[in-house]
């Protein structure tokens, strides 16, 4: 497809759909166009308590125009910026930008934006984890939040605002030298992340391709989760539920063996 002639019909894809494409494009084609998804796991109830405590901690700062003791600590003079939309964006249907060059319209749900002296915005992205080590972005499975943060920019320049190519992370790790007692105490600190987002438009023309083929795509890795669903995908199709084709790989027998088999 050209960028002078997109699809008509505009497609909407989530943030972690596109990850997930990038990661495996038959999980991406099972969950998105056959409807096979993994199954579900049970929810970070301590994560999402963390995330939302954070949000109204640092919307108390953005209502005062103060800077956070976070960013202070880090030497930063950032403010969280004040923004209408903010709320649909992170509580609602999330931010949006529709590609012209593939008519995909990619969406998802920030966590806060912050405002420099300079007057650009950065992305910010709450993370918590069990130890301090952890909270790096230097380890290979980290791949997904930069890409997060990439992708939270790419959406918000298509909304109007001046986005910097920073973005920030604040890790909140538990803090096991202060013990329990029935409370956990937490350390912080910040992160900074040089975004680059030119391989967006293209990584969406191939996943709504992809979706739009009427065969699985070739397995291109060894994916744990690709097992599960393209496994199920046979057993539908020997049903006679789906009757689309596959590539010789969908045979189980040939499909590589979870970590530690083989």
């Amino acid at each position: 497809m050209s960028a002078q002639s997109p699809p008509h019909a505009t497609m909407h894809i989530s943030r972690k759909t596109l990850d997930l494409f990038l990661q495996c494009p038959v999980c991406a084609y099972l969950q998105e166009t056959m409807g096979v998804r993994e199954p579900r796991s049970f929810p970070l109830t301590l994560n999402n308590a963390i995330d939302e405590l954070l949000k109204r901690e640092f919307d108390a700062h953005r209502a005062n125009g103060t800077v956070h003791p976070a960013m202070a600590a880090a030497g930063q003079d950032l403010r969280p910026f004040q923004e209408q939309r903010l709320i649909g964006w992170r509580d609602g249907a999330g931010a949006s930008r529709t590609c012209s060059e593939s008519g995909v319209t990619l969406f998802g749900k920030i966590d806060d934006l912050w405002l420099g002296t300079d007057g650009a915005v950065h992305v910010v992205d709450y993370k918590s984890t069990g130890r301090e080590s952890n909270a790096t972005l230097d380890r290979p499975w980290r791949a997904g939040y930069r890409r997060q943060a990439e992708i939270y920019q790419w959406i918000l320049r298509g909304n109007g605002l001046n986005i910097a190519d920073r973005a920030w992370f604040v890790w909140y790790w538990v803090d096991e030298s202060q013990g329990f007692n029935g409370a956990l105490k937490f350390g912080c600190k910040l992160t900074s992340y040089d975004g680059e987002t030119r391989w967006i438009p293209k990584a969406l023309a191939d996943l709504r391709r992809t979706l739009e083929c009427d065969a699985l795509p070739q397995r291109q890795a060894d994916c744990e989760k690709c097992i599960h669903r393209r496994e199920t995908f046979v057993a539908l199709r020997d049903l006679g539920v789906v009757s689309l084709q596959a590539p010789p790989s969908d045979d189980p027998s040939q499909l590589p063996a979870p970590h530690g088999q083989g």
